[in-house]
């Protein structure tokens, strides 16, 4: 990107329009450049030589409300992005933890409802703890933390 790099164009961009919603796409696999864009930010990382499938997977699950980590990315690299030790989420519910998963696969509350037989609210009220619990301000941190911590694998 002539002038600027992704991670300072995400910056930009959720500065000025916070409800937008960023998915990476990149050729690069390498930590600094996942974490570098996810920190910027954004909602998603795809990798360029992604299937069709996930591509449109990746762009309806990030415009959907949810986020995606491409699963082309090298576990070497998913572990380096593990920031946060499995202790650090020692405080959290086992509900909490299913739902953070939940949330971290791109899943909306509505959809973790379903999938664990509570209603929405219920599975909201459970992603406004995690967020207080973990100190996070959005969407895209409780993403981050559960990148961090592996809950994104399955």
């Amino acid at each position: 990107m002539p002038g600027m790099g992704g991670p300072a164009a995400t910056a930009e961009i959720r500065k000025r329009f916070p409800s937008t919603r960023v998915l990476a796409y990149s050729a690069h696999r390498e930590k600094e450049f996942v974490s570098g864009m996810l920190g910027a930010g954004a909602a998603g990382y795809l990798l360029k030589d992604s299937l069709f499938e996930a591509i449109v997977e990746a762009v309806k699950r990030v415009a959907s409300g949810g986020s995606y980590l491409s699963p082309g990315l090298d576990e070497p690299v998913v572990a380096a992005l593990q920031g946060r030790s499995r202790n650090e989420l020692g405080a959290l519910t086992d509900r909490e933890r299913e739902v953070l998963r939940l949330l971290a696969q791109g899943k909306t509350t509505k959809e973790i409802g379903a999938e664990l037989r509570i209603s929405p609210r219920t599975a909201e009220r459970h992603r406004e703890n995690l967020m207080r619990k973990l100190d996070a301000h959005s969407l895209a941190d409780l993403v981050r933390i559960a990148v961090r911590a592996g809950m994104c694998r399955d």
